[in-house]
């Protein structure tokens, strides 16, 4: 029946299979746990979802995974307040199997030992490392190691222990998935080489420096570095194909250029300039958006608040809207959280039109108030 249930049917299946390259060693199954939407972004960034009948690329993504739930070829482990799902696992007989028939098709590989890489006799396509078990120092890759098909790489593991390949030797890379202790060193002075580069994301506890500037990866659907403590490269406003953006970092001044973006977390009120929050209301194809800050001060607040009404009432398409403050035009307390349902309908009062969300989150003392 299992068997059954997994025969070839196309694109859908071949998403099943990169559940594969995720699940970290030496971990039992019940805690193969994966974000949705790191699944679907993974897949629209390896090219496996295409538009159909018109349909957003999203919403394909979104149908596929359905498809697999509703087929139990994975599993729903939590869900939001909505009952969507939002986190998956595979049972530990599905995560065999996928890791049978990819292996076999040469889907991807998983390495354990650096020597396991040495013997393989076929093009890498997607690779998976979690060289927990290799002595300190030693190679993962040879120099002589052909990894230019690769077009997935993922790390875990504890790479202190080990020397990291070059990212410069992966010249079509797709996806970067970097998942590692803050200890670990992975060299990315490569990452600009990388001009295929669709999805890069990393682990929070990963301390790691980007380059200073990235424009070069045009490419670039997903940038997810939520910990990330460094100032984010001046340049990341011209990066034309950016849909989801991941990060706790002020903004460069220009983040009305970002036309693509959907999904940001999250944008700071009082950390970004006053140009930034003018610009959100440049961003018409958000889907979703945190917003965030600290108690403003008396002689800003009203410029900034004034400024971020006028950018929500532009933002026709979004659909989910979280906002996380600290004091508020309506509040006079500044403890934590104290952004109330009355000043939430001050974003839509003074809005330039009505913007149709499907919800607002006020964070604080929880609470979710429908529009």
């Amino acid at each position: 029946m299992l068997l059954q249930s997994f025969q070839p049917k196309g694109k859908v299946e071949t998403c099943t299979r990169f559940y594969g390259l995720r699940c970290k060693p030496h971990v039992g199954w019940e805690d193969y746990t994966i974000k949705r939407t790191d699944l679907e972004r993974q897949w629209m960034a390896e090219g496996f979802i295409s538009k159909g009948h018109g349909q957003d690329v999203e919403k394909v993504a979104g149908n596929y995974f359905n498809e697999l739930v509703n087929r139990s070829l994975i599993q729903p482990v939590r869900f939001d307040d909505r009952g969507s799902v939002t986190h998956c696992r595979v049972h530990d007989m599905m995560l065999d199997l996928i890791l049978l028939k990819s292996a076999e098709e040469s889907f991807l590989t998983v390495v354990d030992y650096p020597q396991e890489f040495a013997g393989l006799e076929y093009k890498v396509r997607r690779l998976s490392i979690r060289l927990d078990g290799a002595s300190y120092g030693q190679k993962i890759l040879q120099a002589s190691s052909d990894v230019s098909q690769v077009r997935s790489v993922m790390f875990f593991g504890s790479p202190d222990r080990y020397n990291s390949p070059p990212l410069s030797w992966f010249k079509f890379l797709r996806v970067l998935f970097v998942d590692l202790p803050s200890s670990a060193a992975v060299d990315l002075t490569g990452l600009c080489k990388l001009y295929q580069l669709r999805y890069l994301r990393t682990s929070v506890n990963w301390q790691f420096q980007l380059p200073t500037q990235i424009r070069v990866l045009r490419h670039l659907q997903t940038l997810d570095v939520p910990r990330y403590d460094e100032s984010l490269p001046s340049d990341i406003v011209h990066l034309p194909c950016l849909m989801h953006l991941n990060t706790s970092q002020r903004l460069p001044d220009g983040i009305g250029n970002i036309k693509s973006l959907r999904y940001f977390y999250l944008f700071d009120i009082a950390q970004n300039t006053l140009d930034n929050i003018k610009g959100l209301g440049e961003l018409t194809n958000l889907r979703y958006l945190y917003l965030s800050s600290p108690a403003l001060g008396d002689d800003d607040k009203q410029k900034r608040m004034d400024a971020l009404c006028s950018s929500l009432g532009r933002l026709c398409n979004l659909e989910e809207l979280v906002v996380n403050f600290q004091g508020c035009m309506d509040c006079n307390t500044r403890s934590a959280g104290c952004l109330s349902a009355l000043c939430a309908r001050e974003f839509f009062h003074y809005s330039e039109r009505p913007t149709r969300f499907c919800r607002i989150a006020i964070q604080g003392p929880p609470a979710v108030y429908p529009l």
